[in-house]
């Protein structure tokens, strides 16, 4: 038996704006009742009202394609916000590649510079052996040859051969 318990709604409103639940809220489907509510006065129904009660009924039609319009805007902004992912992914992945690369010019040119003081260094050596400077060192003794980085073109030296 399905009782009514929507007077106090009833009185208040023309019988035109009183709808049934598309579906019943829980409080109603588990006591047997009628959901009925009044869109003007309230989104619950008239039992959850009565009985001070969070209503989880679906009233219209209405409601319900406003609930469509909100999941296919969500689903739009979902589609965009994934397709900026992918292109920002895709920017990452690229500066990621040129990173590498910058960084493999980098050893490259720090290698290079390494071969640069090495070849130096032996150009220095074979100067300081043809001026007969090792000649008067013992192999014991430190010898400076000097910053790396003067180069010997911007002096004047003068080798004298000695007789």
């Amino acid at each position: 038996m399905v009782r009514n318990t929507f007077p106090s709604l009833a009185c208040l409103r023309p019988r035109k704006y009183i709808t049934i639940a598309i579906v019943s809220c829980t409080y109603c489907i588990n006591n047997g009742v009628e959901c009925y509510y009044s869109r003007e006065q309230s989104v619950s129904c008239a039992e959850c009202i009565l009985k001070h009660r969070k209503c989880d009924g679906s009233f219209s039609l209405e409601e319900l394609r406003k609930v469509e319009e909100l999941k296919k805007a969500k689903r739009t902004k979902r589609r965009q916000k994934l397709s900026e992912i992918s292109k920002l992914r895709k920017a990452m992945l690229e500066a990621q590649k040129a990173l590498a690369e910058a960084e493999e010019e980098q050893v490259s040119i720090e290698e290079s510079i390494a071969e640069l003081d090495d070849r130096t260094e032996r150009i220095l050596k074979r100067k300081i052996l043809a001026l007969g400077v090792f000649n008067r060192v013992s192999d014991e003794q430190e010898v400076a040859l000097g910053d790396s980085d003067m180069s010997w073109l911007d002096h004047n030296f003068h080798v004298q051969q000695v007789d």
